[in-house]
Formats: C-alpha cells, structure tokens, sequence
C-alpha cells in the first residue's frame, strides 16, 4: 500500500525533524546523481559562483538536518524517496519526495 505525501505535504508536515546523518550519506545521493556539488546547488536553486559547492558540501558534513531539507537535497540531485513504516505485520509506503 502506497500513500502520496509529496513535497508541499512533506514540507509542512517534517519542518522541525530531524535526520541523523549517520543514516544517510548526502555525498552518496549526489555522487549517485553524476553530480558536482556545484551541479547539485544549482539544480537545488541557489545562484552565485563558487561559494554554492562550498554550501552542498557543509550541508553534506553536518551531523543532522531537517527532513525537509533532505527532501530538496534529493529532489535536486533528481531522485525520490519514501518513507517505509511497518506496523503489526503491515508494511506501509509513504512517497515523500516525487
């Protein structure tokens, strides 16, 4: 069973929590994605010169961020997510970056 969340509903719904980033390698999505941390902040939306690699890669080394932000991180290096949950047997799918 599949539940669409999407990234309006997704950002609202995640603006105060946090992910560990020993649960996920942005470096790794962006790698995967064939791209430069310069080619990910743009597609992410910032403008300017070489200070957007230098911003992709502090967000990269932070211990934690918001799952929203998570959300934009992979929505720019062109990917999606879910969010699996699994209760009493059950194994549910939440699509929170389309």
């Amino acid at each position: 069973m599949t539940y669409t969340l999407g990234m309006d509903t997704e950002q609202e719904f995640f603006t105060d929590t946090y992910v560990s980033a020993e649960h996920v390698n942005l470096t790794q999505i962006r790698e995967a994605a064939g791209l430069t941390p310069y080619e990910l902040g743009r597609a992410w939306g910032y403008r300017g010169g070489p200070e957007i690699a230098s911003t992709v890669r502090q967000m990269e080394r932070r211990k934690d961020f918001l799952v929203s932000r998570l959300a934009a991180f992979i929505h720019a290096a062109g990917g999606t997510a879910e969010l699996v949950v699994k209760v009493n047997g059950q194994e549910l799918r939440f699509e929170v970056v389309k």
